[in-house]
């Protein structure tokens, strides 16, 4: 399989057990507070530093080298959102945006790890 497709595949399962998972999650955006973000952020920019290791001494194929980049920038996307909320702590919407991009990068890179495993998307 190509992997525009497996990346697409990815992404697309990822993104849909994200919305699930953040639907279920909904009573926590209203106790989202700044100590939350900084954590978020904390946490985000650990996990985006992880994956670019990995990608570095990865020495299995190309597919997870660049899944693994995949889930960085993800990662990074949820630390831009956190610090603009911690800059603008008047906008909600960011804050909503950094956890749902830092929920979407877990999950991901779980699905990119137990695909990897388990051989279910080639």
């Amino acid at each position: 399989m190509k992997h525009e497709k497996r990346i697409l595949i990815l992404l697309t399962i990822s993104l849909v057990i994200s919305i699930i998972l953040s639907y279920f999650l909904k009573a926590t955006i209203a106790q989202i507070s700044k100590e939350y973000i900084e954590f978020l952020i904390g946490l985000s920019i650990t996990m985006a530093g992880f994956g670019l290791i990995a990608f570095q001494i990865g020495k299995s194929s190309d597919e997870l080298k660049k899944d693994f980049i995949e889930s960085s920038i993800i990662m990074l996307l949820s630390s831009l959102f956190g610090i603009a909320f911690w800059a603008y702590q008047q906008t909600l919407w960011l804050a909503v945006l950094a956890s749902f991009f830092f929920l979407w990068g877990i999950v991901l890179l779980l699905v990119i790890l137990l695909s990897e495993r388990f051989d279910i998307i080639k």
